[in-house]
């Protein structure tokens, strides 16, 4: 081995040992270069519009035990919170003043903004994370509502009256008695779930992840997309419902609306179990369609190469139309 080789081997066994020892060291201080510790703000003018905006921070909004409104924050030297109320606003904000040398290496450490709040009732609650989770319990009631994570999950547990939009980009996304809002959820990947609720409407979008509606009564229209993953709704009313999915299975069991029920699918199978609508499109290139209906229809099934076993058709009733390219149709009626 020549000089020059061996002075290479030296350099490159020098940055190996640094770079051990930034990782190290980053895994013993956490990302922000030292250890954390709790800082309490005290809020004393009042509110009704909240803002919190962070960047890999947990979020955790919970009502308060005595009257007072403050916020508790896992902090470093180089990571720490602005909480100020001002012209009827409470504003949570981040300073962060991290250099690239503190990302480096693995991070086990999970910071948390805990916003303990005194009243029942607010207009706004917004809050904005890049990677951490957005938790909110079920003590509160608010106007209007926005959640929104890049990758972190969104928990909802309280009453939204007028509009509650929560996205993540593949983080999970659960709203759960959330009131009478008009709700939009969106996650590329992660799941969502909705369920014990009245929304005015409903829509819920993922692109992989799975959509699931459980016990949700709404006024106007349902809507359920996804590219890959399933779609369930359970025990639903409302006025229409729409769904679509590439791959995912769709299944609807105890579901029914006044107005129309729109679905279609390319390779995944549809299944309705005791369901019902006004008049019912679905449509399916390679997926099955299969279950049972709580009243007769006048159906039109029509399949390139699946099988087709559908009902007579009752006079009077609204149409039941079913197209399937080389998916089976399986439709029976049940009282």
């Amino acid at each position: 081995m020549n000089k020059t080789t061996r002075t290479i081997f030296s350099i490159c066994g020098g940055l190996i040992l640094l770079g051990g020892a930034l990782v190290g060291v980053s895994c013993a201080l956490g990302a922000g270069g030292t250890e954390s510790h709790e800082v309490t703000y005290t809020v004393d003018e009042s509110f009704t519009n909240i803002l919190v905006n962070v960047t890999d921070a947990e979020v955790v909004v919970r009502p308060s035990n005595d009257g007072t409104c403050y916020a508790v924050c896992d902090e470093t030297d180089k990571i720490t919170y602005s909480v100020q109320a001002a012209n009827g606003a409470l504003h949570v904000r981040v300073q962060d003043e991290r250099s690239w040398l503190d990302y480096i290496g693995i991070h086990f450490d999970v910071r948390t903004v805990a916003l303990y709040l005194p009243e029942s009732a607010y207009e706004l609650l917004d809050v904005t994370s890049m990677s951490g989770s957005i938790v909110c319990e079920n003590a509160f009631t608010f106007d209007r509502v926005k959640l929104e994570s890049k990758s972190g999950l969104i928990r909802f547990g309280a009453v939204a009256t007028d509009n509650l939009t929560a996205k993540s980009a593949s983080g999970s996304i659960t709203l759960e008695n959330f009131g009478t809002a008009a709700v939009t959820a969106e996650s590329a990947s992660g799941r969502i779930l909705c369920k014990n609720a009245q929304p005015a409407t409903l829509s819920a979008t993922s692109g992989s992840g799975s959509v699931t509606l459980e016990n949700v009564v709404v006024d106007s229209a349902v809507k359920a997309e996804t590219t890959s993953g399933a779609i369930l709704f359970q025990d639903g009313r409302a006025e229409s419902l729409s769904f679509s999915s590439g791959s995912g299975s769709v299944t609807l069991e105890n579901v029914v609306t006044s107005g129309d029920v729109k679905g279609a699918t390319t390779s995944g199978s549809i299944r309705l179990d005791a369901c019902d609508g006004a008049n019912l499109t679905l449509k399916s290139k390679s997926g099955s369609v299969r279950g049972t209906l709580l009243s007769g229809k006048i159906f039109q099934a029509t399949s390139s190469s699946g099988s087709i076993h559908v009902p007579d058709p009752e006079p009077s009733a609204g149409i039941c139309k079913i197209t399937t390219v080389s998916g089976s149709i399986d439709i029976k009626i049940v009282q």
